[in-house]
């Protein structure tokens, strides 16, 4: 009985150990996290964005972790769950004071890219690829890429903070830093949107400023690459997109087809925005839930997003960027590459907005249109048998695609899946909008 009861004891030992370490661990942490706000505090202002560029990213990520340390159930001691309370006061007093800082000094840039880091993981993933060429046989080789991936088990903290200093941050980042973000948001969107986004009021309020978030960051990318315009013609609207940003998108597009769907949606739901004289009723077309994840985004300029495209210029402009994003004439043509759903995407989004009140939205779109549809009529008749993307519309599947889509757009999804099911000939890869 001795020998059975001594185990038991020096477990008992330890784990009191374990918690004495515990708390002197975590009462060193709070007087090293106090050093640090006593010197956010005296930090002058031509030196708070080097300060915050290092400091900012690890007190997000800290908030987490000690939030994970006060739900451990091990951690039961009083002393040791007081400190760590203690802990979280100071984390939110010392970031309350960064975002009062920084919103009172608009040159202040922060570290967007750590930040959305705090939400993402990359894994690696081999892909094989096949070459062959004119003196040798097929050649099998792998690669190794990052695909980036959601965070699931960030903290709802660490999130809701995460989103708020990208929400003040994002409108001040130069365009290099702009560019790097949009994939990484991209897939943030994705994992934000559905029925799980409407579970709470909190999961409402994360998504719609996951999708403002996105929305900024492709306004901005786009408006900051086109070329000055020293005409009106639509020449002049030709994007000069950054080869990297632009493929970073499509692969982000192709790789996770989730999240084209989801774009996809948000696009959609943009361009059937339309300002109202109560809040309560969404423009035609726009479901309520797309209209309210749209009324509620934030704004650095207004007191919102739809005080700030109540004004007709504000909103024009806003639409003919998105426009320009998935014209298929143009440079980014953002679903094209997804060879699945992407023409009928693209097609659908041109179509509803054809039907903008605002003159030169309705034109743009409408000479997107004709433009592809000259595209796949035109051309060198040689050249147009072998590589003319008329071969996606002599490939069925792709035609009911693009009629479905748009069924889809008009009558409703339960419609399309209803007409869907009774043609004898269903491709299996059809996503509907």
């Amino acid at each position: 009985a001795l020998h059975k009861r001594i185990p038991q004891k020096v477990k008992e030992n330890t784990t009191m150990m374990s918690v004495e370490e515990k708390t002197k661990k975590a009462t060193s942490d709070l007087s090293s996290l106090s050093r640090v706000e006593h010197k956010i505090v005296l930090t002058e202002a031509n030196n708070l964005e080097r300060v915050l560029t290092l400091l900012l990213p690890r007190l997000l990520s800290r908030v987490g972790s000690n939030h994970s340390n006060q739900q451990d159930s091990s951690n039961t001691s009083q002393q040791l769950q007081s400190v760590y309370q203690k802990i979280h006061v100071k984390l939110v007093s010392t970031l309350s004071h960064i975002m009062k800082r920084v919103r009172s000094d608009p040159n202040c840039k922060l570290p967007c890219d750590s930040i959305l880091k705090l939400l993402l993981i990359e894994e690696e993933e081999s892909t094989k690829h096949e070459i062959s060429t004119k003196d040798t046989d097929s050649t099998t080789f792998t690669s190794s890429d990052k695909k980036i991936k959601y965070q699931t088990t960030i903290d709802p903290f660490t999130l809701n903070l995460a989103l708020a200093f990208l929400t003040l941050g994002v409108p001040r980042c130069e365009i290099k830093q702009v560019q790097v973000l949009l994939p990484g948001m991209l897939v943030v969107l994705s994992n934000h949107a559905g029925i799980s986004s409407l579970k709470s009021n909190s999961r409402k309020l994360q998504a719609s400023q996951v999708a403002h978030l996105l929305l900024r960051i492709l306004e901005r990318v786009v408006l900051d690459e086109l070329e000055p315009m020293n005409n009106t013609s639509s020449a002049s609207h030709l994007p000069v997109a950054s080869p990297t940003a632009v493929d970073d998108v499509r692969k982000v597009i192709v790789v996770q087809p989730l999240v084209s769907q989801v774009l996809y949606d948000l696009i959609l739901d943009s361009l059937l925005y339309q300002p109202m004289n109560s809040r309560d009723i969404p423009p035609l077309g726009l479901s309520q839930a797309g209209h309210k994840r749209l009324t509620m985004g934030a704004s650095t300029t207004h007191s919102d997003w739809a005080t700030e495209m109540a004004g007709t210029s504000r909103l024009r402009e806003f639409k003919l960027s998105l426009l320009t994003l998935i014209a298929p004439t143009r440079r980014w043509s953002i679903f094209m590459e997804n060879k699945e759903t992407g023409i009928s995407q693209t097609i659908a989004l041109l179509v509803a907005a054809t039907g903008d009140k605002h003159v030169d939205v309705a034109d743009r779109a409408t000479s997107y249109l004709k433009a592809y549809w000259d595209s796949l009529r035109g051309g060198d008749k040689k050249e147009e048998k072998k590589d003319s993307e008329l071969g996606a519309f002599s490939d069925r599947s792709k035609a009911i695609a693009i009629v479905l889509t748009l069924q889809s757009l008009v009558l409703g999804d339960t419609s399309a899946e209803s007409a869907l099911k009774k043609l004898k000939y269903q491709p299996q890869f059809l996503s509907l909008g």
